[in-house]
């Protein structure tokens, strides 16, 4: 190449570049040089020789490419790789303090480390010629403060280059990264960080902030190193027991280059043995001459970069030292050596007191005049408060709270001492909680005025700082033991939650004065939120998202309240009665009236409080059994203001309801507050009112709310509950006179004072108000029937309360039975379910409930009669009437049958269930002697035909499966087997043949907006009361297609929820104990071919062959009514729905994007989401216990079922229109934009592929054909065949999920279940997949890819193989050759491993490790 010429046409190209007709040229000439094959010696040419910056920055850029893609034209000799690092070497410090060329020095030092990178792992380059680079840097970077910069910026990028996370792609196997960067950290990386602290300290020393600056960044590089990544440093580790007793504060080294003061590289600990790396590291990260010289730093520097027209660089000089400190003060608690009680309580606080008192030297002088910092972030400085903020957090998280005092306190009385520091005027006492509390108190003022004013600049940093700040006080308060001091049993309390009240010292009086101030803001919050103008409207999923966050942080508050309740509580509980007054006050004669500011403003407030309230008072108890919060137990149980405070808050809190049973109520409270008010009152309940675990409550609180007064009062009977019907709304309206909701908090006497059953009666009273007094409101609506009533149905004791000592109740019983219209079509059908699930639920508080007894004799029974028997005798009566094809035209008529058909889902099948045998029984008996035939006659109808009466339909039926199959004889499960299949049989031919699939592909887009929009019917403000309802805005043809996807998938939902539930385990042992009923059960599982007519035909085959149906096998099968045919005959009605256009929609409105925010709901809840899990758990079972049958479906069929498996294994769903079958089998995970399935889909497909597996190993095993009858879905997928054999193709299917994807050890595993049978049955398909991935692998790793595919099948054969050391040039090709030839006999020996659990275990083990090794051989970067 002519370099002169080569330099004339890059400096032309340059200057070209620059006119922007001629742009376009020059950069494609520019391109063209770049990745030019040979470019290395014209690219040196250039930097040497020409003047252009321009043309010396693409030389640069050109040089790096070419290290990478000529890397073996550039040899190992010392005219190659090593002149080549000489020169770069050498060239940087020649250019070291040149400002024009700071981009080509950035290049350059880029390529100076993928050079070495490159090469570290090369044969040859051992630890002599790895620690010559680092004396090489060391000697051509000292001549100059410029050139010392220099190589740190190499040592930087080095860093960065090493790093599995920022490695650039280098066109090798992810294994040689992991052990470049394991390496490195292992041998290298404490040297380098001693360097630069050395280097940084030097520098400080001499005011040279340059070199200063780059020393912290690269200590911050460091210290955000992934230790995790390097197995022999997989953490770090405690420090030995002689850097406890002292040796990390005495001299850190010896000589310079192994002190911290020198600036030596000192890496000779690659050349020898060493400490472990853990107390290496905590020697280095704990020494105090790590971070004393960057407090130092700080303080000279902090007040001049802070002042205005301070240079840029003094700023960022000040940002890295800070950015070095929150990073230390993040460390790991395994880095702290385990020191004993003596140690930690004497005086310095031990190693660990040193470190802390280093950290917050740093951050108490950023802090220390906390309304001045404030004013500094308000102005536009916010970085320093915001990262003291998260250091402090950091802090409060790993350390104990009283070694976090006594070290800030030294740091502020040395200060003062000092003169740095002027006595601090933000506590009587001082200290450092007096200082954390004045900053934390100015910064919620801050975030007060940002949210007043409407969501300023201010509010981010303001509302962050203040989280971050009532976190660190709320983990301060629960790690604060409650024995005094460090007791011999918790040297080192690091556990969250610790028992009894805060012990320490000024701890629980500042954590009360921080929640008064949260209160405070918060009322001042809600004021001015209620003053905003405009509508507010806030969409679902940000509302969701808002709620959440405003639960966390008053759970965060609710903490600091409890560990000083007699004084937060009263505050709480004053600022309630104030707002009660104010809305009194505003909605009385002579007020503004309801709908005036100060109305609305009474209403935020109270919003707050009650939930605020709630908080404070009790736990969530989600998953768990509901208890009294520990820390407010144990308080009470000691008597005086803490138990006078939790009455106090009761009372308040049970006042608004009581306000709310008053005649008029209605027009003064909004519907947001009564819902507020319900959840609040659950959550109470939930821990308070007749609790399951009484003495969970103190004795005082116990009398008040979980005592009957003098048994059982007599007030409702079984029987009355019809008589007491209609006169739930004058009931509610005449209650409010006998005093409300429990009247009164002072419950702390003797026995039983019948307060209970007062609240008890008054909340019943609430819930028929909430749904009478409030028509319309759905929101406060689902929020009584979903959240509250659940919780006074749950327990027996309340439910005994409820129906003895209750007239309420029994008013709300009797106006369901009769149903009335405000709890008919007042409710959503969905709501009169929940509704009657509870009024049904409450019967286990019936005596015997749990004894099974006559029906008649059975009060249980009586009531659950009482309740449904209306509702089954109105159903009856309009399946008998002549005129039914006309009225289901009605939308009337058929809203009112589904919320009967609901009603009874509820109340007859979970309800009654949970109830107990009694109740269970009752329920079973209306279904079976009122409602099998009509509810059959009603799907015949045209009724049927109503997509939400059909859907409605086959939920009843599931829910009746579930609830009681399990517990009928063997005649009434006949019947019900019987019902179940002709139902099926009648959607097959009715409305399950008219439901179309075009429909439903759009169901998992569109239709889940259509869900939201029935679902949300109108935009609920978060914000304001009373507020015009915002309707959706989906009109036309549009949205009616959008309406019958999401009524297509429902139906689909439906039909497979009850196939789910008939396929349960007790259901099957249930078919194996009645052969009355289950005549199939004990047999071998008949299979079915679709017969031209869409008939079932059954046959048993042979060795698993398909046999063809006889002439009269559709009749017989049609008399049989067993599990396996009632299962056949959903997926008749099932399969030829299923195409991959189906299974893309159908999941999409479940797994929505990465955020969460997708389709219907997302994930685990939403309604895609639960469709896909019912049907892959369905077909995993019919792989599992029918394979026979799904052998023997026609070829379509079973592709389908393929497909369906196939995607759900890979953990995605299809795109719509196919690409799957055996084109994608050697792809890996889930595409970037098909949604992905959760972990319960995958595993449900992996254990049908096993099913399926297991089952073609039997039957090969016994001279069968297993599935050799079926071939591969071919390349279009879906429903196509002709793809080739199905045992090479699914075991493609296997290791590509394991080997190509992100799979975890759960799905390896899982997927060796299903690999084991196919290998034994079919040893040459894994041979010649081997063969493929040894031929298709980077020569240079063939050999290893080779012998780990050998330890898969024979793991004696472990050896690294031909090529195992990963040898470069001409040896490479024939050691791939030697192994493919390898590959072609791998085979496992069915002799060796069987299917047992043994064998089964033994190969996973052995699958995860090929895996764990193959992945980083195969994966290139």
């Amino acid at each position: 190449m002519d370099l002169d010429g080569a330099q004339a046409a890059v400096e032309r190209a340059c200057e070209e570049f620059k006119v922007p007709a001629t742009a376009a040229a020059a950069s494609a000439v520019l391109l063209q040089f770049r990745s030019s094959p040979g470019v290395l010696a014209a690219c040196r040419h250039i930097l040497d020789r020409s003047h252009s910056p321009d043309a010396r920055f693409h030389a640069a850029a050109a040089l790096r490419e070419s290290v990478v893609r000529d890397w073996a034209a550039l040899g190992p000799g010392p005219e190659g790789r090593a002149a080549l690092r000489r020169y770069l070497l050498g060239y940087l410090a020649a250019a070291a303090e040149q400002p024009a060329l700071q981009v080509v020095r950035a290049s350059l030092i880029s390529a100076l480390a993928v050079l070495l990178k490159r090469g570290w792992l090369e044969p040859g380059e051992g630890p002599a010629s790895r620690a010559a680079f680092f004396q090489e840097l060391e000697a051509a970077t000292s001549q100059s403060a410029a050139a010392r910069r220099v190589g740190v910026q190499v040592l930087e990028a080095v860093v960065g280059e090493f790093a599995v996370a920022s490695a650039s792609p280098l066109g090798l196997p992810l294994e040689h990264h992991a052990k470049c960067a394991a390496d490195l950290q292992d041998h290298y990386l404490q040297g380098i960080f001693r360097h630069a602290v050395g280097l940084g300290r030097a520098a400080a020393q001499q005011h040279d902030g340059d070199t200063c600056a780059a020393a912290l960044s690269l200590m911050a590089a460091i210290l955000a190193w992934d230790f995790r990544r390097s197995a022999a440093s997989s953490s770090f580790a405690a420090a030995a027991h002689h850097q406890a007793n002292g040796g990390l504060h005495g001299a850190p080294g010896g000589g310079p280059g192994h002190g911290l003061g020198g600036s030596g590289l000192g890496l000779g600990l690659g050349l020898g043995s060493g400490p472990s790396a853990g107390a290496d590291w905590a020697s280095l990260l704990l020494a105090p001459d790590t971070l004393d010289w960057v407090a130092a730093l700080l303080q000279q520097l902090t007040a001049a970069a802070a002042a205005p027209g301070a240079p840029a660089a003094a700023r960022e000089l000040v940002a890295r030292a800070r950015g070095v400190v929150v990073a230390l003060s993040n460390l790991s608690a395994d880095v702290f050596p385990r020191e004993g009680p003596d140690a930690l309580t004497g005086p310095g606080g031990g190693v660990r007191g040193g470190y802390l008192r280093a950290v917050l030297r740093c951050v108490v002088a950023w802090v220390a005049a906390p309304h001045e910092v404030v004013a500094a972030a308000a102005a536009g400085d916010e970085l320093p408060l915001w990262e003291a903020c998260k250091a402090l957090l950091a802090l409060a998280a790993a350390h104990p709270p009283r070694l976090i005092q006594d070290a800030g306190n030294d740091v502020e009385a040395a200060a003062v001492a000092a003169g740095g520091l002027s006595p601090p005027p933000h506590g009587a006492g001082g200290g450092f909680l007096a200082l954390l509390q004045a900053l934390t108190l100015e910064v919620i003022r801050a975030s007060c005025a940002a949210e007043v004013a409407g969501g300023s600049g201010l509010e981010q940093w303001a509302v962050e700082c203040r989280d971050m700040l009532v976190e660190t006080w709320a983990l301060m308060v629960q790690r604060d033991c409650g024995g005094a001091g460090l007791n011999p049993g918790l040297a080192l309390s690091l556990a969250v939650g610790g028992m009894g009240p805060p012990t320490l010292p000024g701890l629980a009086e500042g954590a009360a004065a921080v929640c008064a101030a949260l209160v405070e803001a918060a009322l001042a919050a809600a004021g001015a939120e209620a003053e905003e103008d405009g509508d507010g409207d806030v969409g679902v999923e940000n509302e969701a998202a808002e709620a959440a966050a405003e639960d966390a942080r008053m759970a965060e508050a609710a903490a600091l309240a409890r560990a000083a309740p007699a004084a937060t509580f009263p505050l709480l509980a004053a600022a309630m009665g104030a707002a009660q007054q104010q809305l009194l006050a505003a909605a009385g004669p002579g007020g503004p009236g309801a709908g005036s500011p100060p109305w609305a403003v009474a209403l935020e407030r109270l919003c707050w409080l009650m939930r605020m309230a709630a908080h404070c008072l009790a736990d969530s108890g989600a998953g768990e059994t509901p208890l009294m919060p520990l820390t407010l137990s144990i308080a009470v149980e000691a008597g005086g203001p803490a138990l006078a405070a939790v009455e106090g808050l009761t009372a308040a809190l049970l006042a608004l309801p009581a306000l709310a049973l008053q005649e008029g109520a209605a027009a003064v409270l909004s519907p947001r507050l009564m819902e507020c008010c319900v959840w609040s009152l659950a959550r109470w309940c939930d821990t308070y009112l007749f609790p399951e675990e009484a003495e969970g409550l103190p004795a005082a609180l116990v009398a008040s709310y979980a005592t009957r007064a003098g048994g059982p009062a007599g007030g409702v009977a079984a029987g009355s509950v019809a008589a007491a019907g209609g006169h739930v709304g004058q009931g509610a309206a005449a209650g409010a006179a006998a005093g409300g909701v429990g009247a009164g908090g002072g419950g702390g006497g003797g026995g039983g004072t019948g307060q209970a059953e007062a609240v008890v009666d008054g909340l019943a009273r609430l819930v028929a108000t909430c749904l009478v007094s409030f028509p319309g409101e759905a929101e406060l609506h689902g929020m009584v029937c979903t959240v509250l009533l659940p919780v006074l149905s749950r327990r027996r004791p309340l439910c005994a309360c409820l129906l003895e000592a209750s007239p309420s109740w029994a008013e709300l019983c009797g106006a369901f039975a009769a149903r009335r219209p405000q709890l008919a079509s007042g409710l959503a059908p969905k709501l009169q379910r929940w509704l009657s699930q509870s009024l049904c639920q409450a019967a286990c508080g019936f005596p015997n409930s749990d004894s099974p007894q006559l029906l008649a004799a059975s009060p249980a029974g009586a009531y659950i009669a009482n309740l449904l028997g209306p509702t089954a005798a109105e159903v009856r009566g309009l399946a008998g009437r002549p005129d039914l094809g006309s009225l289901a035209a009605r939308a009337d008529v058929i809203a009112a049958l589904a919320g009967m058909l609901e009603a009874l889902r509820g109340g007859a099948c979970r309800g009654a269930a949970a109830a107990g045998p009694a109740a269970r029984t009752a329920g079973w008996a209306l279904l079976s002697g009122e409602l099998l035939g009509p509810l059959l006659a009603l799907q015949r109808s045209a009724a049927g035909e109503d997509p939400r009466v059909s859907a409605l339909l086959l939920k009843l039926a599931a829910a009746v499966v579930e609830h009681h199959v399990g517990y009928l004889q063997a005649d009434q499960a006949h019947v019900l087997m019987s019902w179940v299949l002709e139902l099926l049989r009648q959607y097959r031919s009715g409305r399950g043949a008219r439901v179309s699939v075009s429909v439903a592909v759009a169901a998992g887009g569109g239709g889940a907006a259509a869900q939201r929009r029935r679902q949300h019917p109108s935009a609920h403000s978060h914000h304001k009361h009373g507020g015009a309802a915002s309707n959706g805005n989906n009109t036309g043809a549009a949205a009616l297609r959008e309406d019958a996807a999401a009524d297509a998938a429902r139906e689909l939902r439906a039909l497979l929820s009850l196939l789910t539930h008939i396929t349960q385990r007790d259901v099957a042992l249930a078919a194996a104990a009645s052969d009355g009923w289950a005549s199939s059960a004990g047999s071998t599982p008949h299979s079915v071919t679709m017969t031209a007519s869409g008939g079932v035909g059954g046959s048993t085959p042979r060795g698993g062959a398909a046999a063809a149906p006889g002439p009269g096998s559709s009749a017989g099968a049609e008399q049989e009514s067993g599990v396996a045919q009632v299962v056949l005959t959903g997926l008749d009605v099932l399969l030829p729905l299923l195409t991959p256009e189906l299974m893309a929609a159908a999941t999409a409105a479940g797994t929505g994007g990465v955020d969460g925010s997708g389709g219907g709901g997302g994930g685990l809840g939403g309604a895609g989401g639960k469709l896909s899990r019912l049907l892959f758990g369905l077909l995993a079972y019919m792989m599992e216990v029918h394979p026979h049958a799904v052998v023997a479906l026609p070829p379509p069929h079973f592709a389908t079922l393929l497909s369906c498996l196939e995607h759900g294994a890979r953990g995605a769903a299809p795109q719509q229109g196919g690409g799957g079958g055996a084109a994608a089998a050697g792809g890996g995970g889930a595409s970037g934009s098909s949604p992905a399935f959760d972990g319960v889909v995958v595993q449900s497909a992996l254990e049908g592929l096993a099913g399926l597996a297991k089952y073609h190993h039997q039957s090969v095993m016994n001279g069968g054909r297993g599935f050799g009858g079926q071939c591969a879905p071919g390349p279009a997928g879906g429903g196509g065949c002709g793809g080739g054999p199905l045992g090479p193709y699914l075991v493609q299917l296997l290791l590509g999920i394991c080997l190509l994807g992100d799979a975890g050890p759960d799905v390896v595993e899982q997927a060796g279940d299903a690999l084991l049978p196919l290998l034994q049955s079919d040893p040459a398909a894994f041979a010649s997949l081997g063969q493929a991935l040894v031929q298709s692998s980077d020569p240079r790793v063939a050999g290893q890819v080779g012998a780990a595919l050998a330890k898969l099948v024979s793991p004696e054969a472990g050896g690294a193989g031909p090529g195992g050391g990963g040898r470069a040039g001409g040896g490479a090709a024939g050691d791939a050759a030697a192994a493919v030839a390898a590959a072609s006999g791998l085979g496992l020996d069915p002799r060796s491993l069987d299917l047992s659990r043994l064998s089964r275990r033994v190969f996973r083990e052995r699958l995860c490790g090929v895996v764990a090794e193959l992945r980083g051989l195969l994966r290139v970067r």
